[in-house]
């Protein structure tokens, strides 16, 4: 479906033709590399608010960014997200009485989950063991008790992602029609709230699942089945 959005009277037509998934599951090499890269994954936060022309992107980019970036290195970037499927041609941005348009590129989903969260290797690394002492430390704070065991924590994380994100991810697939129909109508921000939202869920509809990694993460605390 094409949906037009006019800024203001004087402001150039935002003609959209292709519109992102409300969620992407991430498990290609490829995409997990270019996700991870610094300077792509700038792009990817940029665009998750709404297609952008090349121009507009190399200005939000060089907002926070020294030195500052060239249009040709970010459209470098733009064809490298593209390649590997996370960037899509949204549209166009059409002047007003001109017949001359500059391209739109936008993200293939609102809301993009990596699933390298649910390989055991990924909790090897030196950015979820600084992850997990953040939260062990914060964990401590709230419940005034020893903070759990960087093991016990890593383990308890692992299963969780694993087993909410496999579960959203078949939820969305066999949905796809449906869940495309009822988020029509909503923002980016809204979305990604949601979805947010029903992963949290995903996790207390099955408590059981972890109660193993939770005993032992919170050893006087008995959850529910």
């Amino acid at each position: 479906m094409v949906r037009k959005a006019l800024i203001s009277k004087n402001e150039p037509e935002r003609v959209i033709n292709v519109h992102p998934k409300p969620l992407f599951i991430i498990t290609n090499r490829k995409q997990l590399k270019a996700y991870n890269d610094p300077n792509l994954s700038k792009i990817i936060r940029i665009l998750r608010t709404r297609p952008l022309t090349i121009k507009e992107i190399t200005s939000n980019y060089n907002k926070a960014n020294e030195p500052p970036k060239s249009e040709g290195s970010i459209y470098n970037y733009i064809k490298k997200l593209e390649s590997v499927g996370l960037v899509i041609t949204a549209g166009r941005k059409v002047p007003l009485f001109s017949t001359a348009s500059e391209i739109l590129y936008g993200t293939i989903a609102y809301v993009m989950f990596p699933m390298v969260l649910i390989e055991r290797k990924y909790w090897e690394t030196e950015e979820s063991k600084q992850l997990i002492e953040v939260a062990r430390q914060l964990i401590s704070f709230h419940t005034g008790s020893e903070d759990p065991s960087h093991d016990d924590m890593k383990e308890l994380f692992l299963k969780i992602y694993a087993t909410s994100l496999l579960e959203l991810s078949k939820f969305f697939d066999e949905n796809k029609k449906a869940i495309d129909e009822t988020f029509k109508d909503s923002s980016a921000g809204e979305i990604r709230r949601v979805v947010n939202l029903l992963s949290i869920v995903m996790v207390f509809r099955n408590p059981g699942n972890y109660t193993e990694e939770l005993q032992k993460c919170f050893p006087d605390k008995k959850p529910s089945s």
